[in-house]
């Protein structure tokens, strides 16, 4: 898994890392573009109006997203070869288990890809000197609500293997996860600048005179 020590791009994307299939690696969706361009300089220089590319086409032609591919393709080999150590699944039990892992990770994909979004809205007024109020509240609101969608998704697959395989395979799952997510976001946190508190504007001259 050295490739979680890449720029933010990656390594923001691997909340949403590629897994499996009956517990082996899925294709590759793309083949990746150098790191350089996963940089923090090529997420701020996007335009203003960020959508995340819909088809594979798409996300091929866009620069982050065919590395954010490749890095989940790249990424899986370590989760897979970890959740196997750690659980050793029976025949029986990898047959349930993975249907459902290959579920969880369909939806997870979904948040990592907002997750990219948001980080690229943040570097690109950030380095702008953009972030005003208004943005700030509404990438807060984001973030909680990605935060809260991922807990949420967490514990949705946590019950359904619970009941189709066992509880103690359900907290494995979930403890697995969880020290996934901590190792990504600790990293998602040590690349991304802090957030800069705007200079109060000057007052102006109408009211410097009452």
């Amino acid at each position: 898994m050295k490739r979680l020590f890449m720029p933010v791009a990656l390594i923001v994307a691997s909340v949403g890392v590629g897994c499996v299939d009956n517990g082996k690696p899925k294709g590759s969706a793309s083949a990746a573009p150098s790191a350089a361009k996963a940089s923090n300089a090529s997420l701020a220089s996007t335009g203003p109006e960020m959508k995340i590319p819909q088809t594979p086409a798409e996300r091929r032609a866009d620069p982050v997203y065919s590395y954010v591919d490749e890095a989940r393709q790249d990424l899986s080999d370590g989760k897979v070869k970890v959740i196997n150590q750690v659980m050793h699944l029976s025949r029986d039990e990898s047959a349930k288990f993975w249907p459902i892992y290959h579920d969880y990770e369909d939806e997870l994909f979904d948040l990592g890809d907002k997750r990219v979004e948001m980080t690229r809205a943040f570097l690109k007024a950030e380095t702008s000197n953009s972030l005003d109020n208004d943005k700030a509240a509404a990438l807060a609101k984001d973030w909680f609500d990605t935060e809260s969608a991922q807990l949420a998704l967490l514990k949705k697959y946590h019950d359904q293997i619970a009941a189709e395989l066992s509880p103690v395979r359900a907290a494995q799952f979930a403890q697995l996860e969880h020290r996934f997510d901590t190792v990504i976001d600790l990293m998602v946190a040590s690349e991304l600048p802090l957030v800069r508190a705007q200079p109060a504007a000057a007052p102006t001259a109408a009211a410097s005179e009452k």
